[in-house]
């Protein structure tokens, strides 16, 4: 089951772009002036290019969560695999 469901994928995708935003100076890859979240075109659909991202570094995450869990189960350190 997944830590994050849609709307939080959202959120993510918008830190993530965000981020992305203050890192190039708000400049595209061609060095024009990059929108805002909320000026994102409806198409091509940017905002669901920026979700899938954010919901493919939450799966990754997710994962690596697991098995750390997994690990600690493991070697005996139960008590910290929650």
């Amino acid at each position: 089951m997944s830590i994050c469901d849609n709307l939080s994928h959202e959120r993510y995708a918008k830190i993530l772009y965000n981020a992305y935003g203050d890192e190039s100076g708000w400049k595209n890859y061609n060095g024009g002036r990059m929108p805002t979240w909320e000026e994102l075109p409806k198409e091509p659909d940017i905002r669901g290019r920026w979700n899938a991202a954010a919901k493919a570094l939450v799966g990754e995450l997710e994962q690596d969560d697991l098995m750390i869990d997994n690990l600690m189960i493991k070697i005996g350190n139960w008590e910290y695999a929650s």
